[in-house]
């Protein structure tokens, strides 16, 4: 079976999306753990944005 190459950059853009999200959401957790400010991690508060 041979996929397009739109369907395998969709796949790369969904893992992709998913593996930069839950890095967000586990720094973002580490800092509540920590109690530090949010400041301090600028990549998750680039994606929310």
């Amino acid at each position: 079976m041979r996929r397009s190459f739109t369907d395998w950059d969709n796949i790369l853009s969904k893992y992709m999306l998913q593996s930069v999200m839950s890095r967000a959401s586990n720094a973002g957790q580490l800092a509540k753990s920590r109690k530090l400010p949010t400041k301090s991690i600028p990549v998750s508060s680039n994606l929310l944005k």
